[in-house]
């Protein structure tokens, strides 16, 4: 008996060393992975020094560098929808990215968005200056592209926001890329204020904005709606990194780090 309980606890114990956490593979940068087809997977690596977009495969081979364009005083800060036939039915590695610039004036600042849609050539398929944010929607039986320009309007010290609704000539299904930060806080890094955009949270959302220290203590707790672009001062903080986190009744739906400067 007590070889048979011996057996079995070495058998277990050989199982457990077997299914450790080991490292796979380090990116030099910030990288995601996307779903291109049925069971085809890539991962993206976004350079903002080099302003460029690295596609790898599954082994993280080098498949693809795509070269981006960014206006001179802009820094790249997202890429989404990494993928084939969202946009067109070619067969070429499309994707959106998205820029920004920080604007200071005398008395306040704001950020400046661009958005772009390139392929893996560098084809520019769509530009749109003021782009912060971009969801893919099905609708009926096609993909649609909801754009948002956010536009800082200096006399009211607000946002003017616009959606742009664009149909979309790709059949694919697969638009979902898993990666960077999706935009419902930003800007990051930021001074003065935070922006949180709820477009994308569901109808009967009714949540709360917390952000804490990175040692657990909360400094700030605000309600957010569904539908309503808020602005949270920030600037009473002191600079650093900072964790905050979106939550539906007690339930987190997004959370991730951002900095103060």
């Amino acid at each position: 008996m007590r070889t048979l309980l011996f057996s079995a606890v070495f058998f277990f114990n050989t199982v457990l060393a077997l299914t450790q956490i080991t490292i796979e593979h380090s990116y030099p940068y910030s990288a995601g992975v996307s779903e291109v087809g049925n069971e085809e997977y890539m991962y993206f690596l976004m350079d903002v020094p080099q302003k460029q977009c690295r596609i790898y495969n599954t082994y993280h081979v080098l498949q693809k560098t795509i070269n981006l364009t960014v206006p001179e005083g802009y820094y790249l800060s997202d890429i989404k929808f990494v993928s084939k036939n969202i946009f067109n039915t070619d067969d070429l590695i499309e994707l959106l990215y998205i820029y920004e610039k920080y604007v200071s004036t005398e008395t306040w600042y704001y950020y400046q968005y661009g958005m772009g849609v390139v392929n893996e050539n560098g084809t520019q398929l769509l530009s749109l200056p003021g782009g912060a944010f971009a969801e893919v929607k099905h609708v009926g039986n096609e993909n649609k592209l909801l754009a948002y320009t956010y536009t800082y309007n200096l006399l009211g010290l607000y946002y003017d926001v616009v959606t742009n609704v664009y149909s979309l000539g790709g059949t694919s299904d697969f638009i979902g890329s898993i990666g960077f930060e999706n935009q419902i806080v930003f800007p990051n890094p930021t001074k003065d204020q935070i922006l949180i955009n709820t477009s994308s949270v569901p109808e009967n959302f009714k949540g709360d904005f917390n952000l804490y220290t990175v040692d657990g203590l909360r400094v700030l707790s605000i309600p957010v709606r569904k539908g309503e672009m808020q602005s949270i001062p920030v600037g009473q903080l002191g600079s650093g990194a900072y964790i905050y986190s979106i939550s539906d009744q007690n339930q987190l739906i997004h959370s991730n780090k951002i900095i103060i400067r």
